[in-house]
């Protein structure tokens, strides 16, 4: 593979290029929370910190978010905004780049606004791998290389039992690249199980480009449980 599953992590590291890659973070979420009286204190920062911390710990040379940066769609709140502020404060230094995600209206002026130098852009195309959040198709550029990396269907699976992020792998087959759908990389976000109507909130699984049924579903330690299908079991 191009990329590597960073183990124990919503994360993945672009090998040849030391790239990593993380997807919604969906900054500010924590006040949606606390109107329904769950409270996180500080979660933006340590979210910050854990992301510094697999940076250094993988020589890594950029960091690329894949979409969905903050929780509202339009302009954030004043809370909102220092969620965000706590987060890249920690990434100081760290070269930055963004694909805009369906929540990251008015990002550009946002991190303007903030301070914050970040190259933002709809897709990220490397030597061999295209980037983007997933909310929409890829271009006909992402489509010629050999791996697509998306985010926004929040991806979990009901592990006996209990439900977990997974990795949802759809292997290349002739004329498309191989699909990798991220987690979400907040721990807040537990995300949306495969089995029921994920396709839905995937544009490039809504059409004949990419088939779910033939995708693998790994855990967030890289084994992998799931072959899906009509008899798709644990394995």
């Amino acid at each position: 593979m191009l990329v590597s599953f960073i183990v124990g992590e919503p994360a993945l590291l672009v090998k040849k290029e030391r790239i990593i890659l993380v997807s919604d973070l969906h900054l500010g979420i924590e006040e949606r929370l606390r109107e329904k009286n769950f409270y996180f204190p500080q979660a933006s920062k340590r979210m910050g910190e854990k992301l510094f911390d697999i940076y250094k710990k993988h020589k890594a040379k950029e960091i690329i978010l894949l979409g969905d940066i903050k929780e509202s769609i339009g302009y954030p709140t004043l809370s909102e905004y220092r969620d965000m502020e706590d987060f890249f404060n920690e990434l100081g230094g760290v070269r930055l780049r963004v694909t805009k995600g369906n929540h990251d209206a008015h990002i550009d002026k946002i991190f303007e606004r903030l301070g914050i130098n970040v190259e933002v852009s709809r897709e990220i195309l490397l030597k061999d791998i295209a980037l983007m959040h997933g909310n929409s198709l890829p271009s006909e550029e992402a489509m010629e290389k050999k791996m697509l990396v998306t985010g926004h269907g929040h991806a979990s699976a009901n592990i006996n039992g209990n439900y977990e992020k997974v990795w949802v792998v759809v292997k290349k087959r002739r004329g498309t690249p191989e699909l990798v759908i991220m987690p979400p990389f907040n721990t807040l976000i537990l995300g949306s199980d495969i089995s029921e109507n994920f396709a839905k909130h995937m544009p490039v699984l809504r059409t004949a480009l990419f088939d779910l049924e033939k995708a693998e579903i790994y855990n967030l330690d890289g084994e992998i449980l799931r072959r899906m299908g009509r008899n798709s079991n644990i394995i």
